[in-house]
């Protein structure tokens, strides 16, 4: 048995160099004796390709390497892009997903593959993640999946100070065995941004057990990408791609129960959003309930 299995950290970037580097940054740190960082950009049209390949360089005693999609495939694409890569190497241990606006306490690693060690019936292991600006207060510790509303319930409260088991690891930090993707498939990459992480952990969880390690914790800005967790391009896929995992993914009652309750859940948020003068907002919402194929909307 490999004493420590080699994790691949994976970190996806678009236009988001300050916040990857800040990330890179926070690795350096991390104690676990046998990984190695893969940075995809993913089109990005700023200066993130020369900034973090010159971190990259410059850093020689850290392994990391930079990867390039090209265009903007998504965050599903982008981290597939990567993932298939990382499955291609020999020595892969374990994947780690792991969003670029994050910071990480330097035994988290540790933590999680001590976890996934310990319990072989997990395929994906999780962490605690507070706000980065107010590490004091958790954006998650644990969740669930909700099919008959069509959506995720996500904890703000530990449920244990040890490990346990939960229906939802968010894609913002997963520690996933490579075989997991060989029964349950990569990020599906119709969702372009979010929600492909619900049916990722769905797929997984028919085989595998999800598990939360709260002892492993990192601190998230929440969104930078896309310009915050309340921007309208946040609006708009978000409401759209809860209608496509419903129907991807729910049949019969629970189908029609999801469906009504984010429609009309959705609709009352649009009169509310026009009265506080965030029209745009509004429209993304509608957009998002339509249907209506966007792959940008400005913020």
């Amino acid at each position: 048995m490999i004493i420590n299995p080699k994790v691949y950290i994976l970190i996806l970037n678009w236009n988001g160099w300050k916040d990857t580097l800040e990330c890179l940054e926070s690795l350096k740190g991390v104690n676990y004796p046998d990984c190695q960082i893969v940075v995809v950009d993913n089109g990005s049209t700023d200066e993130s390709v020369e900034r973090i390949d010159a971190w990259v360089k410059s850093h020689a005693e850290i392994k990391a390497l930079l990867l390039k999609t090209g265009r903007n495939t998504g965050f599903a694409g982008g981290n597939n892009f990567g993932i298939k890569y990382i499955l291609e190497q020999k020595d892969c241990g374990y994947v780690l997903l792991l969003n670029n606006d994050t910071v990480v306490e330097k035994d988290f690693l540790f933590k999680m593959v001590e976890t996934a060690r310990a319990n072989p019936d997990a395929g994906i292991v999780g962490g605690r993640i507070a706000y980065y600006a107010n590490r004091g207060e958790n954006w998650y510790a644990g969740g669930r999946i909700s099919f008959w509303r069509g959506c995720v319930y996500v904890d703000k409260k530990i449920a244990s100070e040890e490990p346990f088991a939960t229906g939802f690891i968010t894609g913002c930090l997963m520690l996933i065995k490579p075989e997991v993707f060989l029964k349950a498939g990569f990020l599906e990459e119709e969702y372009f941004l979010g929600v492909e992480d619900w049916e990722f952990c769905l797929k997984a969880g028919r085989e595998y057990k999800l598990m939360v390690d709260p002892r492993a914790v990192i601190y998230h800005k929440v969104s930078a990408a896309t310009g915050g967790e309340n921007s309208p391009l946040t609006v708009y896929y978000t409401a759209r791609n809860r209608m496509m995992f419903i129907n991807r993914n729910l049949r019969g009652l629970q189908r029609m129960s999801a469906f009504t309750y984010t429609i009309i859940t959705r609709l009352v948020k649009i009169p509310l959003y026009f009265m506080r003068f965030k029209f745009r907002h509004g429209w993304a919402m509608f957009k998002g309930l339509a249907g209506i194929n966007s792959k940008r909307i400005n913020n």
